[in-house]
């Protein structure tokens, strides 16, 4: 079978499988914060996150002397406070539930290939 059309069965698969593998990264990322704080907490964290300067932080690059202030300043907030406390715990799981979650969606697109007449 040409390349061009193994590429195409791959896509076509991949976005069959692709909203059960979502519907299971929010399930996963549920279970990871649902332990750690309650329904105020995650309101919270969404307003913040949500700003110019939360989401600046979640890019990973450097921060203006406003955003870092921004960001201390909700880290001094009882939401903030419990982010911090619980950050290594937070990072453990997402890293476990992205490598989960990762091979299972690996597993639902070779299950998908399978039934079409492609063999591992």
């Amino acid at each position: 079978m040409p390349i061009k059309t193994c590429h195409k069965q791959l896509e076509m698969n991949l976005k069959k499988v692709k909203p059960l593998a979502m519907e299971n990264i929010i399930d996963l990322v549920t279970q990871a914060y649902l332990p750690l704080f309650n329904e105020t907490d995650i309101a919270n964290m969404t307003m913040f996150y949500k700003t110019e300067y939360g989401k600046n932080v979640l890019q990973n690059k450097p921060l203006s002397k406003e955003e870092n202030e921004a960001l201390k300043a909700f880290y001094q907030t009882e939401t903030g406070n419990k982010v911090v406390i619980n950050q290594e715990t937070l990072n453990a799981s997402m890293m476990n539930m992205t490598q989960n979650w990762s091979g299972n969606l690996y597993l639902q697109l070779v299950d998908a290939l399978a039934a079409e007449g492609f063999t591992q």
